[in-house]
């Protein structure tokens, strides 16, 4: 690598298309050094590049990398290859001994490992002792490094398990870990857990993402009501809800698009990790390019997306930790010429006031339940005692057998009293009042940073982050990038500025759709049995159409019989006459687009069926007419038989 700066940001440049910055070289330099280094920068400053400037200065090397998230992975490979880089994402589905030959061979300058395949595949410890692999490896990075700590104790263990790793190596490679949210308490314990060296480097930039405005808000609707995202509806600028879990961001997504016409509800959408990577790719490139309003979504689509215009990010309900609230409002505006607006929607009990009244509730409760139980204890202990008095009266004057050491009988027998269970706040995370908290101390102190030192949830953030001492020492910037110089705050928080309220004000809240009455119960007539069969035929031919004749499924998997039965039993009711009321009434993948077509096929058979009607009530009125005509003529007639068999 060139010891003059400027001759090394020409070189990449050359290659990337991008002048580099002072500190992302500064990493370069540490790593190609041997150093392990954390780079700790803020969202939408180029980390990333600074893991691969390294490749520009050795020809040969090879970088591994560790990444959270297989869509991380796919952006960064397709990223390389679009510089004239040969990577390679290793995922579950591509996984052959032949590739890994590939990757022995050096045939990919860069390779990158979920910490499954790490952890779980012999075949990458192989990797690990080819001396001729490990000679090209320039470092190994970790991507998104908070992780390591935030998930590797929950649902990803396999995080856990990479600390043997530096040891099984042939050789001392440079460990590389990058992030936006890693807090020095944190950084910390990734020192010891991935044993980096004693002289590890670290380059920390002022992370606080100074253009975005950072609100915190009550809850004033039951959490699964979803009623407090209702303003977002009212916005024109992109947006994303974060939501701690799959079945939530679902839920909320439906409630939004319950509120908005037909025309309008795909606008909004779901994305987790529950969906294949194909359609949270063209559901991130649709939010990317307008076709959608706002997106729900759980981390799958957070860390790593680079979206510059997204107006208003917004958490549904307290996250664990600060950390992963920064990752997910760093989302936000990645344009730093655009002010942007990250909001958490807070349930009532997270907030100082709430939770220690429920403290003082719980620990009266508890001592009433201590009191009740001495009082029980007094009347056992005086029962027995009286118990123990008569047996001596009655047993007055017997001699008494004396007891040796192993005689048991005498003794008392009874189980030791239990005991309520007293909340230790030695074992729990409290907050700055010594309440006991469910959530993380820093995560606690933002929701309720009026009552904190200081009053400014930003300045919480910057004090957790290690930003503040920061701003004594940073080095003079080189570029207008973030990180290097960052924006002034226009706006801070809702502390600060109480009367800047971009969203979220609960006015004027849109409400959704009407619901429609449930299905009375009724028998189904020969009308109805009709109109199944004429359903059922057009979910044929509809199939038939959408997937040719060698489909390897039923028409029942995308159309079940539960949905031809909802169209019958509502035209019955008569609801079905509009695009929209069908829409409304049958929760259906395809009912926007079937529906003018089932609709006309509905209004068809209703006119068959009130044709065959009006037939029979004029064949009716007919058969009426003439028994009435007849009746006198049959009367006559029977009188006239009756009186020739008297004669």
């Amino acid at each position: 690598m060139p010891e003059s700066d400027e001759d090394a940001r020409e070189a990449v440049e050359k290659v990337f298309g991008v002048r580099p910055c002072l500190w992302q070289l500064k990493a370069a330099r540490m790593i190609l050094g041997g150093q392990d280094t954390l780079t700790i920068a803020p969202t939408g400053s180029g980390k990333t590049l600074s893991y691969w400037l390294a490749l520009v200065f050795v020809p040969e090397g090879t970088i591994v990398v560790v990444t959270p998230l297989k869509d991380l992975g796919s952006q960064f490979e397709n990223e390389l290859k679009q510089k004239g880089f040969c990577a390679l994402n290793v995922t579950g589905n591509i996984t052959t001994n032949n590739l890994y030959k590939d990757i022995a061979s050096l045939k990919y300058r860069v390779v990158i490992f979920s910490p499954e395949s790490i952890v779980n595949d012999s075949r990458f410890d192989d990797l690990l002792s080819n001396r001729k692999f490990m000679r090209s490896v320039i470092s190994f990075v970790f991507d998104e490094a908070h992780v390591i700590e935030q998930w590797g104790g929950t649902f990803r263990p396999e995080y856990q398990k990479l600390g043997p790793l530096r040891y099984t190596m042939v050789r001392h490679v440079p460990y590389q870990l990058g992030s936006a949210t890693l807090p020095p308490i944190i950084a910390q314990k990734l020192t010891g857990h991935l044993h980096l060296g004693q002289d590890t480097k670290t380059i920390r930039l002022d992370t606080d993402r100074k253009n975005i405005f950072l609100r915190v808000q009550r809850m004033k609707h039951p959490l699964n009501s979803y009623r407090d995202l209702a303003p977002l509806l009212q916005t024109s600028k992109k947006f994303i809800v974060f939501f701690n879990s799959r079945n939530a961001a679902q839920d909320g997504a439906r409630f939004l698009r319950s509120c908005l016409p037909v025309h309008e509800m795909n606008d909004i959408t779901w994305v987790h990790s529950g969906m294949s990577d194909d359609f949270r790719r063209e559901e991130i490139g649709a939010l990317k390019a307008g076709l959608r309003r706002g997106v729900c979504a759980t981390d799958a689509i957070g860390m790593g997306i680079d979206i510059p215009d997204i107006g208003i990010v917004v958490q549904y309900g307290s996250p664990q930790s600060l950390s992963t609230w920064y990752q997910r409002a760093g989302r936000a505006v990645r344009d730093l010429s655009l002010q942007g607006t990250a909001v958490v929607l807070v349930e009532p009990k997270f907030f100082d006031a709430e939770k220690h009244a429920a403290f003082k509730a719980a620990r009266q409760a508890e001592n009433a339940s201590k009191q009740a139980a001495a009082e029980a204890a007094r009347v056992r202990e005086a029962l027995m005692a009286s118990a123990s008095a008569s047996e001596a009266y009655v047993h007055a004057g017997k001699p008494k057998r004396k007891r040796g050491a192993g005689d048991t009988s005498m003794r008392k027998k009874g189980r030791p009293e239990s005991q309520p269970e007293v909340t230790d706040l030695k074992t729990c995370e409290t907050d700055i009042f010594g309440y006991p908290i469910k959530i993380e101390r820093a995560m606690d102190d933002f929701i309720n940073a009026e009552n904190r030192p200081g009053k400014c949830r930003r300045g919480i953030g910057s004090e957790y982050f290690g930003n503040l001492e920061l701003e004594r020492h940073v080095n003079t910037s080189c570029c207008s990038r973030a990180g290097c110089s960052p924006p002034a705050i226009t706006h801070c928080c809702n502390i600060c500025e109480p009367e800047y309220s971009p969203f979220l004000t609960n006015e004027h809240i849109p409400t959704s759709r009407p619901r429609m009455k449930k299905l009375k119960d009724y028998t189904r007539g020969e009308a109805e049995v009709e109109l199944r069969r004429v359903i059922a035929v057009e979910r044929d031919a509809w199939f038939l159409r959408k997937l040719g004749p060698h489909a390897m499924l039923m028409p029942e998997a995308l159309w079940p019989d539960s949905v031809v039965d909802a169209i019958v039993d509502w035209a019955h009711e008569g609801k079905l006459d509009t695009v929209e009321s069908f829409c409304n009434l049958i929760t259906w993948a395809y009912a926007e687009e079937l529906a003018p077509k089932l609709l006309e096929k509905i209004r068809a058979h209703q006119r068959i069926h009130q044709d065959q009607h009006k037939a029979g009530l004029q064949a009716g009125k007919l058969h009426r007419d003439v028994a009435v005509a007849v009746k006198p003529w049959v009367i006559a007639v029977r009188g006239m038989l009756s009186v020739i068999f008297k004669l």
